[in-house]
Parts: structure tokens; C-alpha cells; sequence
């Protein structure tokens, strides 16, 4: 489940998040757990740690980090590399002790012990920090007329998927009593956002102007 968590936006909030139709609607057709018990199998890698490893390799990296990456390097006439998914590499690093990989709390141990040749250790040895934008300040701020709009009560009745009352909350800046980060919010009202605004785009009948 925490792994789930991790970067699954409503996992565990199911409930509160679909109506009651909806949640009939799609009972049992989509099961996560059984999309991650072939990576997460102890067939598959040899310790704990390497299967978690795999999971993020095949699902956060292959289907959505690099994906990313390429689309929007392509934009702008960039060809991107990511020269530690070399497949002989990768495959290569699963063999590894452990305590290389994850020392303590700090990851990439052993790529932190080659890159001290090179750079100071005041940065190879610095606190890690996300890479994420200040998405909950934009939400409750610039972009919340728009997102008004797009999952305000009468959009959410239209789709009839979404409960208005979680969605109010996520919108009044109420975040859940065991969340801590507060960015879930912006998280969660941007993916509901992005998802009305494709529905309208490629599904919606359209609108005359």
C-alpha cells in the first residue's frame, strides 16, 4: 500500500473520491495490486530492494518519467539521453550488494562514492531535493478560477464520477489528516483538472460556438 502510495494520487481515498455509481461501474476491472505482483514477485529479483527497484524501473521510468522526457525534450529539437537506463547497466547494478544502492536513507550510494572524483563533496553529499513545481500555490492561486470551473459542482454532477464534496475540499486547500505534504493537493486537483479538460476535448459532443 505504500508503495502504491507513493505515487499513486488517491490511493486509499477511493471512497471519498468516486460516487457511488461509479465506483459500481468500474468494481474489479482495474486491480493495481495485481499489476505490480509480477514486479514485485520474488521470482523476479533477488532481494527486496531490487524488486522495488524493478517496479520504479518498469513502471516510473518506462511509462512515465522517460516518456516525458523525450516528449517534451522533442518539442523544443533536443535529443535527451538517460544514460543510467543502458540496459547492460541496469542489469548490471541488480547485481550489486544492497548497501551500495541504498545506504542508510541515502540512494545512489555507490554513484555518490564514483562522482567524489569529480565534484565537491558539499555536492555530491547535499540533501536531496524534489524536482517538483509549486503546483498547490498555483492551484489555490492563479489557476483557481479555471480549476473552478473545470470541477466546480455542476461539472462534477455533468460526469457524475467524482464526489463534490471531496473535490470542495481539495479546492478550499484541505488536505487530508495523514497527509503531511502539502503539495498532494495541488497534485490531486491538477490530475482531476487534466482529465475533464481531455474528456471535453476528445469525448464531450462539440460545443457551438
Amino acid at each position: 500500500g505504500q508503495y502504491l502510495r507513493s505515487y499513486h494520487r488517491f490511493y486509499g481515498l477511493e471512497e471519498q473520491l468516486y460516487t457511488p455509481d461509479f465506483r459500481q461501474t468500474v468494481a474489479g476491472q482495474v486491480r493495481r495490486r495485481s499489476l505490480l505482483q509480477p514486479l514485485l514477485g520474488e521470482g523476479e529479483a533477488s532481494t527486496y530492494l531490487n524488486r522495488i527497484r524493478l517496479a520504479d524501473v518498469s513502471i516510473k521510468g518506462s511509462y512515465n518519467i522517460l516518456p516525458r522526457m523525450e516528449r517534451m525534450a522533442g518539442a523544443w529539437g533536443l535529443d535527451a539521453r538517460a544514460p543510467l537506463f543502458d540496459r547492460a547497466l541496469a542489469e548490471e547494478s541488480f547485481r550489486l550488494p544492497p548497501g551500495l544502492k541504498l545506504h542508510g536513507a541515502c540512494e545512489k550510494y555507490i554513484l555518490k562514492l564514483l562522482l567524489q572524483n569529480w565534484l565537491p563533496e558539499e555536492i555530491v553529499w547535499r540533501r536531496k531535493y524534489g524536482m517538483s513545481v509549486p503546483i498547490t500555490d498555483w492551484a489555490l492561486g492563479g489557476l483557481a478560477p479555471l480549476l473552478g470551473e473545470l470541477l466546480g459542482p455542476t461539472s462534477l454532477a455533468r460526469r457524475g464520477w467524482f464526489r463534490p464534496e471531496y473535490v470542495g475540499r481539495l479546492l478550499r486547500g484541505e488536505n487530508e489528516p495523514f497527509e503531511a505534504r502539502r503539495r498532494r493537493i495541488g497534485e490531486r486537483l491538477w490530475t482531476l483538472a487534466v482529465l475533464e479538460g481531455w474528456l471535453r476535448h476528445n469525448l464531450d459532443p462539440r460545443r457551438t460556438p
